[in-house]
C-alpha cells in the first residue's frame, strides 16, 4: 500500500515523539497547565501507530482523557492506524474526539474552525477535563496547536513554547511558529 504524499508509514518513532521512562517510552506525555487551569494537558503521537491501539486506549482511560484534538487528515489515520481510524468511523471511542486537521508542517487550512477547537479544548481544561493532542508523530502539529492552546490559557508565547518544547513537541516550520506567535 502506498502512503499518501508527506505521510510516513513506518512505525519506528521519530525522536523526540516519546520519552523514554523506565526503559518504556512513555505514550501520553504531560505538559504543565497555568494555575487555576485544573485539567491536565497531554501530547502523543497517534494513537496506534507506535504502539498497539488497546495499549493507547488503556493508557487513555488510566489518564481520564475526555477530549481528543486529532491534527491529522483522516486519509493519515487509514495509513497509520487502521484501528484508530476504525474507531473514529464506528463512533467506538472512549472520549469526545474532534478533528482539526493540518497539513503536515504546514498550516490548518480551516483558521476559524482551528480557532473555535482549540476554545473548545481550552474550556474543557478549564472545567478540569483531561485533553490530548495528536498528529501523526506527536512533534510539530501537535507542537504548534499545543503552543496555541497553552496561550489561550493565558500565557506568553515563549513561555508556552517551552513548555511544549520541554514535553518533547515543538513547531516544525516558520509557517507553525508564525501561528503561534499570531494566535
Amino acid at each position: 500500500m502506498s502512503s499518501p504524499a508527506g505521510i510516513c508509514a513506518n512505525r519506528t518513532p521519530p525522536a523526540g515523539a516519546a520519552r523514554v521512562l523506565g526503559g518504556a517510552a512513555a505514550i501520553l506525555r504531560g505538559v504543565p497547565l497555568p494555575p487555576g487551569v485544573p485539567g491536565r494537558l497531554w501530547l502523543s503521537a497517534m494513537p496506534g501507530r507506535f504502539e498497539p491501539f488497546k495499549t493507547f486506549l488503556s493508557e487513555a482511560r488510566r489518564h481520564h482523557v475526555g477530549l481528543v484534538l486529532c491534527l491529522a487528515p483522516l486519509d493519515e489515520l487509514a495509513v497509520l492506524s487502521p484501528a484508530y481510524r476504525t474507531a473514529v468511523t464506528q463512533g467506538t471511542l472512549p472520549f469526545r474526539w474532534l478533528n482539526l486537521p493540518m497539513r503536515n508542517y504546514g498550516l490548518p487550512p480551516d483558521l476559524p474552525d482551528f480557532h473555535d477547537g482549540i476554545a473548545q479544548a481550552a474550556g474543557a481544561l478549564r472545567a478540569g477535563d483531561a485533553v490530548l493532542l495528536h498528529c501523526a508523530a506527536g512533534l510539530g502539529r501537535t507542537g504548534s496547536a499545543a503552543a496555541c492552546l497553552l496561550k489561550s490559557l493565558g500565557l506568553p508565547t515563549e513561555e508556552a513554547l517551552q513548555r511544549v518544547r520541554d514535553a518533547g513537541s515543538n513547531p516544525q516550520t516558520a509557517q507553525q511558529t508564525g501561528l503561534v506567535e499570531r494566535f
